[in-house]
């Protein structure tokens, strides 16, 4: 009896120091911040409370010396809307992209991508100035005197010189610079008076219908009876950086 008593006593002790060891044995793999294995058999009540942290987010994330200016407008790049006339670089940026890819739009659709180009498929190669004041009476294959990039008649051209003159613009020669010149500062803001601020808007359809008086492509173009449609005007344009508004 006493055997048995002094037998059941050791394993009774046995097992409370087992007990105790996986208690302990628990507590080590708890720390700050970490998580805890799963043991099974542990009183949950032994586990610490974790508290998780998330690193601070700084506000602004800086790229070195790009800036983005403060644009006004839901679209930092302008897509969806007018420029903003009244703030910044980019705004004037985005203006002036969408005057040269109008015209270069122009060139495209008018004179296929060449500045010496006659209406009628005749070509001049004298660019001192408009072919049609070199030489009234060379011959006319559509009956028209448009040359260049732009198409230019040369009442057109004559009248834009002499306005630009007095405003103290001189256009010296018929070059493709020249030609562009007076396209920009005369057609566009003075004989069709409001398309310049339309094309800056990327106003792309109402500056056609504005300028549809000026390039009988353009009416033809709205009319749907040019070979080249709307869409493909307006991928030329986009294309080179236009934008819509």
């Amino acid at each position: 009896m006493i055997r048995l008593a002094l037998l059941l006593f050791i394993v009774a002790a046995g097992f409370g120091a087992m007990l105790f060891s996986r208690r302990a044995s628990a507590s080590e793999f708890v720390g700050d911040g970490e998580m805890s294995p799963e043991m099974p058999g542990i009183v949950p009540d032994i586990l610490p409370e974790f508290s998780f942290q998330l690193p601070d987010i700084p506000e602004e994330i800086s790229f070195g010396a790009i800036q983005i200016p403060d644009l006004n407008v839901p679209n930092f790049l302008g897509f969806g809307t007018e420029p903003d006339n009244g703030n910044g670089v980019l705004s004037s940026m985005n203006e002036e992209l969408n005057v040269s890819s109008f015209l270069s739009m122009i060139v495209n659709v008018e004179a296929r991508g060449r500045w010496d180009l006659i209406s009628g498929n005749d070509v001049f190669t004298d660019f001192s100035d408009h072919p049609f004041n070199i030489d009234p009476s060379r011959r006319r294959p559509a009956g028209t005197t448009a040359s260049g990039g732009y198409q230019i008649v040369r009442g057109t051209w004559n009248d834009g010189v002499r306005y630009l003159a007095k405003n103290g613009i001189i256009v010296p020669d018929f070059s493709p610079e020249s030609q562009t010149l007076l396209t920009r500062e005369y057609i566009l803001k003075v004989k069709r008076r409001g398309a310049y601020d339309l094309i800056a808007a990327g106003r792309f359809t109402d500056a056609l219908g504005k300028l549809r008086g000026e390039w009988e492509a353009f009416d033809k173009m709205l009319a749907g009876t040019y070979p080249i449609s709307i869409g493909t005007a307006q991928a030329m344009y986009t294309n080179n950086g236009g934008m819509l508004a």
